[in-house]
């Protein structure tokens, strides 16, 4: 009697519909989060809530975004994709969200800004991949992402802030974006061994 071969899971080559569908409407929900901070920069700047150098910066880095979705939701589109490049195209989303939220986190006053949750953003996309290495990866890079951001900017502009404000805080915001990478990764199912 011969037994049935099983497919191979991590099989990156061969091409699926649904993961089309899902990064064509991870692209859609960037196109959302674009409109979002745009409305906030153009509320702010009614406001005088923030520079006119930094409105430039702000607005480059959502337009970097919005640049990036565009070209990952016209990909994805178009025809059946190889897994490999919806890994790729969400990859991309992710590193282009990572360097956002610090570019937001350093014109924002680094750790008086008020878009930290931005980081959550990069967390969400990678856990669709539903890979516990890829997740843990971007929680990592967030995290080391806002520090550097953090004390660049108080180093940059020194009597923003006490040194043990800021210590605080990078510990607070890192251990909140490995609890909600935690927290992710329960929902999505990879609380065993995973890829």
């Amino acid at each position: 009697m011969a037994t049935k071969k099983k497919p191979n899971k991590n099989s990156l080559s061969k091409p699926t519909d649904s993961d089309n569908l899902e990064v064509t409407r991870i692209t859609r929900t960037m196109f959302l989060v674009v409109l979002t901070l745009l409305t906030f920069i153009i509320v702010s700047d009614s406001w005088n809530l923030i520079l006119r150098e930094k409105i430039v910066w702000l607005v480059s880095g959502i337009f970097l975004l919005f640049i990036v979705s565009t070209v990952v939701w016209m990909l994805a589109s178009t025809a059946k994709q190889s897994r490999s490049s919806s890994l790729f195209y969400r990859l991309a989303l992710v590193v282009t969200l990572i360097l956002l939220a610090g570019l937001f986190t350093y014109n924002e006053r680094g750790m008086a800004s008020t878009s930290t949750p931005l980081y959550v953003l990069p967390i969400l996309v990678a856990a669709t991949l539903k890979n516990r290495h890829i997740l843990i990866g971007t929680a990592f890079l967030s995290i080391a992402t806002y520090i550097y951001t953090a004390v660049a900017y108080f180093n940059l502009n020194f009597n923003e802030g006490y040194r043990v404000e800021l210590y605080s805080k990078l510990i607070l915001f890192s251990g909140l974006i490995l609890c909600i990478t935690w927290l992710v990764m329960i929902l999505v199912g990879l609380r065993k061994d995973s890829r």
